[in-house]
């Protein structure tokens, strides 16, 4: 989900985001996510922040990922 262009809640919940969580297993992945407030996503997932970079100098691409 690209949520960056999000206005307001009713643009969540007709974009089908929150019918994604009822499923079982499955990998969601959110793009500007915080646009929303995470107590509003489900208790008990696992949740990891993804930051790409580009380095100036070397052009080398970087990933980084945490949990939260």
């Amino acid at each position: 989900f690209d949520l960056y262009r999000l206005k307001n809640d009713e643009d969540l919940e007709s974009s089908g985001f929150w019918d994604c969580f009822e499923q079982e297993d499955g990998l969601i992945v959110i793009e500007w996510a915080d646009r929303i407030d995470k107590q509003y996503y489900p208790s008990g997932w696992d949740y990891y922040f993804i930051d790409f970079s580009v380095d100036d100098k070397t052009s080398q691409r970087r990933l980084n990922l945490s949990q939260l």
